[in-house]
């Protein structure tokens, strides 16, 4: 049995999920902390965005 569609599944899950708490996050606490961290955050949120977009790609095409 082949779990790579499974693994892809829930991969793009887990990383829209800390997509959402780093925007939420972020949102939260641009008043309140040095502007690098937030465009810290802000990358990382982008690239588990771009990591989303990617998954869900390779879960289609399976």
């Amino acid at each position: 049995m082949d779990l790579t569609p499974i693994f892809y599944g829930i991969w793009a899950l887990v990383s829209l999920l800390l997509a959402i708490a780093g925007v939420l996050t972020g949102w939260i606490l641009a008043d309140d902390v040095p502007r690098a961290w937030v465009v810290a955050l802000r990358l990382i949120t982008g690239f588990l965005l771009l990591n989303t977009l990617v998954f869900l790609l390779l879960l289609v095409g399976q």
